[in-house]
């Protein structure tokens, strides 16, 4: 399977409010070359089913 980004620098802000499933589907496109940075705050969680224990940043973690 042929990766979505290859050789790029991708930037995820906000990843507090991502659901698990939505980062991996993010990383998991991180090819040859390619570095994720992953931004957030686990104290400022916007989406009510979220928590600090199952956000997209703490799986990323």
């Amino acid at each position: 399977m042929l990766a979505h980004f290859q050789n790029k620098f991708v930037i995820i802000d906000e990843a507090q409010n991502l659901t698990a499933s939505q980062m991996k589907t993010l990383i998991t496109r991180a090819g040859k070359s390619t570095k994720v940075l992953c931004l957030g705050n686990s104290a400022r969680i916007d989406t009510p089913y979220l928590t600090e224990g199952n956000s997209g940043l703490r799986y990323a973690v």
